[in-house]
């Protein structure tokens, strides 16, 4: 488990906890995605002043998607925005390392970027962004490869990633 703050900014320190479950048999550099999640925290629209993460099988993201949205299939990202109205948004949110490390072999990046780009799909879901529609998902992904070239990672849905782990 990591647990890390944010540095100084114009915003106030993010936390981050990261947790990986025991269940979990991806490898992964754990330190790389809280830097860079920290950096790209900012960056959100609202962005979140505590953010707790576990990252999970397909087996256990299936579990938590049936018994939080009642689908039994795998997915992502599972995000929750548990701050109340005119509060700072503090975020949980389920990751699936299995769904990751298929995406990245696709993507032809690491199972990091894949994670970081899940983070922030769900911290963005938490700012208001939506990908329903097609405009909606354009506008979202446009918005995910922002982020990740101002933090030196480089577009996921263009060309390939700059730095990885």
């Amino acid at each position: 488990m990591t647990d890390l703050m944010g540095d100084s900014c114009s915003h106030s320190p993010i936390g981050i906890d990261l947790t990986i479950d025991d269940s979990v048999r991806q490898p992964m550099d754990s330190t790389w995605i809280v830097d860079r999640l920290k950096d790209a925290a900012r960056m959100v629209p609202h962005p979140a002043h505590a953010i707790d993460m576990l990252i999970v099988d397909d087996v256990r993201m299936s579990e938590l998607h049936a018994r939080y949205l009642n689908d039994p299939s795998t997915t992502d990202v599972l995000t929750f925005d548990l701050a109340t109205a005119g509060e700072a948004s503090e975020v949980e949110m389920i990751i699936c390392a299995d769904a990751a490390a298929r995406q990245a072999e696709l993507r032809g990046h690491s199972v990091e970027v894949e994670i970081l780009l899940y983070a922030i799909h769900g911290l963005l879901h938490c700012a208001g962004f939506d990908d329903n529609t097609d405009s909606d998902h354009a506008k979202m992904h446009a918005e995910e490869d922002r982020i990740l070239e101002a933090i030196g990672v480089g577009r996921v849905f263009g060309a390939g990633s700059a730095a990885e782990p």
